[in-house]
């Protein structure tokens, strides 16, 4: 397991575990600390205080001989102060009011984490740096996903409950799609690509030589959803998370995902659009089915000087290859 997941699960489980335990008296904190060995020998803590706010607290090698601001952008603040205990030179503490839930808050202290554990360092410019990093990735993204990307979004996190609803909280395993993989679902030798329409017609945009190539010696099935905008509340991004966590996935992973995904924040807690399935149809990808793959090529590749390839394709010939949702559900089995 790599460190960065190892961090990500053992803040996450601090924090629940504050929440869960008696609220601290007003102007005091309660603390969970980070084990050495995940924290890599630095003294880093969790904390809530009288009104729920959480932090993260990091030892500091630097000598302050007074509190002060060292950054500050919406919503979040780090103060260094000295530490009169003698346990550390100063603490660097990283309050965040306003990041909407836990789980954006687990992804900014452990992008911290990671990054002090990388530099070996827990000097003020390091974690100014990871601050810096993790503002510029998430929270400068305040537009976030407009209509068709989000209702990309919405597609694929249905598919994962599909998934979620055989394998659980294994299911994030699977999910693959905000990292740019070539699948948006993987395992093994298992794949799924997922397809979403909010407007009539048969076309679907393909992206890329190897989107719709099974894996060497595996299976690819194409999951498409059709959506139309509704006035509904039922179907919009907060929905799905938490029907997402009933089926218990992780909401710190989930948000983190999704967070990459490009939504912004704001649109983790507020559903602006709101969506309905009208259809979900899957199809085998086989030989013959509509696509162009490198097999497509004498050379198995590209032409030379073509760096990249989007095409489309008309689902209405893909008639032929259409799975029924039982063979739907037995390939989501091998995932």
């Amino acid at each position: 397991m790599s460190n960065s997941i190892t961090l990500f699960e053992e803040l996450e489980g601090g924090l629940t575990s504050l929440r869960v335990s008696r609220t601290p008296p007003q102007g005091s904190y309660s603390f969970h600390d980070m084990p050495h060995a995940v924290a890599k020998g630095m003294l880093i803590k969790l904390a809530i205080n009288s009104v729920g706010t959480p932090s993260l607290w990091i030892g500091s090698v630097d000598f302050v001989t007074s509190e002060k601001v060292i950054w500050e952008s919406k919503g979040i603040k780090a103060n260094q102060s000295p530490d009169g205990s003698g346990a550390t030179s100063s603490w660097i503490v990283i309050e965040a009011e306003k990041l909407y839930t836990d789980g954006i808050f687990i992804s900014l202290a452990t992008s911290i984490c990671a990054k002090s554990i990388e530099k070996k360092s827990t000097k003020r410019g390091v974690i100014s740096d990871a601050l810096d990093e993790w503002r510029e990735m998430f929270l400068n993204n305040s537009e976030g996903l407009n209509l068709n990307e989000l209702a990309g979004l919405i597609g694929e996190l249905i598919t994962l409950e599909e998934i979620a609803k055989k394998h659980g909280a294994n299911a994030l395993e699977t999910w693959h799609g905000f990292e740019g993989d070539r699948h948006d679902f993987s395992r093994t030798n298992i794949a799924l690509e997922t397809k979403t329409k909010t407007t009539a017609g048969s076309d679907i945009t393909i992206n890329g030589l190897r989107q719709l190539e099974a894996p060497a010696d595996g299976k690819l099935m194409l999951r498409l959803i059709r959506l139309e905008v509704t006035d509904s509340v039922d179907l919009c991004l907060p929905a799905m998370i938490k029907r997402l966590c009933a089926l218990g996935l992780s909401q710190g992973k989930l948000e983190e995902g999704i967070l990459k995904a490009k939504a912004s924040p704001q649109q983790i807690v507020t559903g602006t659009r709101h969506f309905h399935v009208i259809e979900k149809v899957a199809y085998k990808i086989e030989e013959g089915f509509p696509r162009i793959i490198p097999a497509s090529f004498e050379s198995r590749q590209c032409p030379p000087g073509v760096s990249g390839l989007k095409y489309q394709i008309n689902i209405g010939h893909a008639e032929g290859f259409k799975a029924s949702e039982s063979e739907y559900f037995l390939h989501i089995n091998q995932l």
